[in-house]
């Protein structure tokens, strides 16, 4: 009876990380949604990165003041195609591997009168294949 309630925590444990697998791997499909200003992703070095900034507002903004030192592409969209949201979008450079970072300054907030928040969010990258 004992191996077999070892068995059963051992399938349920599985089953959970297997849950969380699909979860991470979803979210790499749309943007990544902030729930802080201080972001940690593991990213395959082959994947693209898509960050929703939750900016939209016409007085508000975005501007990458710390670059990323290992990518293609570090770039922030904000167009029809991204319904006008603030987007960052990041793709590695394929041949590295480890620890990369970008600082992005938002301003938020502003109701006709500019901006009345600003704040840094940290992405710090962990580069894997």
């Amino acid at each position: 009876m004992k191996d077999l309630s070892h068995t059963l925590a051992l399938v349920l444990l599985t089953f959970f990380l297997a849950q969380c697998s699909k979860e991470d791997s979803a979210k790499r499909n749309g943007p990544v949604e902030l729930t802080n200003d201080l972001v940690y992703i593991d990213l395959s070095n082959t994947q693209e990165l898509l960050i929703d900034l939750e900016v939209s507002g016409d007085e508000e903004g975005a501007q990458i003041i710390l670059p990323p030192a290992h990518a293609l592409n570090s770039e922030l969209l904000r167009n029809s195609s991204t319904e006008w949201r603030a987007i960052y979008r990041y793709a590695p450079d394929p041949t590295y591997l480890g620890a990369d970072s970008v600082f992005i300054e938002r301003c938020r907030g502003g109701q006709g009168v500019g901006c009345t928040q600003i704040d840094t969010v940290k992405v710090f990258l962990t580069l894997i294949p």
